[in-house]
Formats: C-alpha cells, sequence, structure tokens
C-alpha cells in the first residue's frame, strides 16, 4: 500500500528574478557563477541559497541573438534560441531564495565591467 502523504517539501520555493533590458552575458553568468559555484549569496537568516532548478531567456546585449539557460544544482548551460525576447527573465527554484537580495545581486553581476 502506497503512503497517502504527499511528498512535496514545503522548503522549496520559486523566484522569479527580472531585467527590463538586454544583458551582458558575461554579467549573467558571473551570477550564476557566484551563486551555484561560490555560495556567495544568502537568505535574510544567513542560510546559503540552495538553487535545485533555474531557468532563464535573455536577449543578449550588443548581439542579435537570445539565450536560455538551464540548469540543476551547481550545472548550468546556455544555448542559443529563437524565441522573441527583449529582457531578462531567470526563475530559480530551490531553499533559501531571498527574491528581494537574489535581485540586487543579478543587477550588480550586469553592471560590473
Amino acid at each position: 500500500m502506497q503512503d497517502p502523504t504527499p511528498h512535496l517539501d514545503s522548503s522549496v520555493g520559486t523566484v522569479t528574478l527580472r531585467h527590463p533590458r538586454p544583458v551582458r552575458l558575461e554579467g549573467l553568468e558571473l551570477f550564476f557563477q557566484r551563486l551555484l559555484w561560490d555560495g556567495a549569496y544568502s537568505d535574510v537568516e544567513g542560510n546559503p541559497a540552495q538553487v535545485l532548478r533555474l531557468k532563464g531567456l535573455a536577449r543578449i546585449e550588443d548581439q542579435d541573438r537570445v539565450v536560455i539557460v538551464q540548469g540543476v544544482h551547481d550545472t548550468y548551460d546556455t544555448y542559443e534560441s529563437g524565441a522573441e525576447c527583449s529582457d531578462c527573465t531567470v526563475v530559480l527554484i530551490g531553499r533559501n531564495l531571498d527574491r528581494d537580495s537574489l535581485q540586487r545581486k543579478l543587477e550588480e553581476m550586469l553592471r560590473t565591467k
């Protein structure tokens, strides 16, 4: 007999980050590297952000292309896309994801030269 209890984990949440313009690919990748590899971001209680999945769509600044970003745990990759897009949207699924803090960090990395 199967256990009727749902297997949902209430500690897992979803965060959507947006940037209203095309982005520098280097800045976007720096954000993902700091988030996934360096453990540089945490929630307001100091718990490190833990990403289980990520997806994104971004128009790349000064290039006529759009990329899809997909990731699982500490691995991510970018792929060329034929999708229409004029900005950047990233969806993160995981634990200890503070949307406001992550949005600020994304903006900061996108400004980094």
